[in-house]
């Protein structure tokens, strides 16, 4: 019997990256007997008739391209330069199996992709010969992003993984201009998809933001590690460990999500403080009533409601503390000096993020 595997799920509640059901059933029938591939069906876009390849998964045989193939993964290079023995490739913690030389279909050597979705496959290939399947920048599915940042990282294809980060680093930033220059709602990346059955299924940028937080770990992706774990533990205490438990998040990474959401609440809290410097001192004595107040109802709304993030704090700067009126009353030196100490606190939030979830500095991560 094989060990359960652990599993992206997605919100339409497939997985996306490791093995089904039906996958486990084909490596049985390899280990006691090779599984027919005649009884797999060819798919409907990519089946090439040129093509000099065939690549299995459980539904599908795709025909396409061994130099293509080759010169688009590293992997996939060395995979296909092995002498057309039997010989296994281990990509990752999953097997990628080459056939015996008589494995062949229609005249075409055949390579079984283990430890692959159809889904993943289908859209790893489609990503390669149809540029305008994924464009970075440019409103896609989560399946669609979470099966290509698995899959170029397994199988190394720089061009889709570059392009596959630096459309998440629009939202999940890892520079701080960025942070101040960024204007867009993770939901603006993404559209929603459908179920297998047919059933439209909205885009969740909660449910995401888990999802892709247990691939980035999985794959290795440090860069956007601090943005996604940030996005993930200014989520409530309770919403963080039920998500967790739904994609079955290791402890290690679930105590790091729940010591992040105190940490950042915490450094919420100062916000206030730090840009109203009440202690410091002003010849306008309406100036220094007003900021005094401003503080003592930052501190008497903390008392019962959750600051918001920082992240959003810094997005929305000085015009979040208190109320208008109140703020009209500063003088102008006092005001301008809000806004040095709002960019410092900027500066503390960013350079304490990767620290806050053990990731080290920055530094470490690129």
């Amino acid at each position: 019997m094989n060990p359960p595997a652990k599993r992206v799920k997605l919100m339409d509640g497939s997985s996306i990256s490791n093995t089904s059901a039906d996958t486990h059933a084909f490596e049985d029938a390899l280990q006691h007997g090779k599984p027919s591939i005649t009884n797999l069906k060819h798919h409907d876009v990519l089946w090439y008739e040129d093509g000099s390849i065939v690549l299995a998964t459980d539904e599908h045989l795709y025909c396409v391209h061994k130099s293509f193939l080759a010169s688009s993964s590293s992997v996939f290079k060395d995979m296909l330069a092995m002498p057309n023995a039997e010989s296994v490739m281990t990509v990752g913690s999953q097997g990628t199996h080459m056939g015996k030389d008589e494995d062949i279909y229609e005249g075409k050597p055949v390579v079984r992709m283990f430890g692959d979705s159809d889904e993943n496959v289908y859209h790893l290939l489609m990503a390669l010969y149809d540029r305008n399947f994924f464009r970075a920048g440019k409103p896609t599915t989560a399946p669609i992003v979470l099966s290509l940042l698995i899959m170029s990282s397994k199988y190394d294809v720089p061009v889709i993984q570059s392009e596959v980060i630096e459309h998440l680093k629009s939202y999940y930033v890892t520079e701080l201009p960025q942070l101040r220059k960024c204007e867009i709602a993770c939901k603006d990346l993404f559209c929603g998809s459908t179920s297998n059955d047919g059933t439209a299924i909205d885009f969740d940028a909660e449910e995401f933001a888990f999802q892709l937080l247990d691939a980035a770990l999985r794959m290795n992706t440090l860069t956007l590690l601090p943005a996604i774990y940030y996005e993930c533990s200014i989520l409530p205490l309770g919403k963080i460990l039920s998500l967790s438990n739904k994609h079955s998040l290791e402890t290690e990474v679930v105590e790091k999500l729940l010591a992040g959401h105190e940490k950042l609440t915490k450094l919420s809290l100062i916000f206030g403080p730090k840009t109203l410097s009440p202690q410091t001192k002003c010849k306008f004595n309406s100036c220094l009533e007003a900021r005094s107040t401003l503080h003592v109802e930052w501190l008497y709304l903390r008392g019962y409601k959750y600051p918001d993030p920082p992240r959003k704090l810094i997005m929305s700067g000085f015009a979040c503390v208190g109320t208008a009126e109140l703020r009209a009353k500063l003088c102008s030196e006092c005001l301008n000096r809000t806004g040095s100490l709002a960019a410092e606190f900027e500066l503390l939030f960013w350079t304490e993020l990767p620290t806050i979830f053990g990731l080290g500095d920055w530094g470490a991560l690129k």
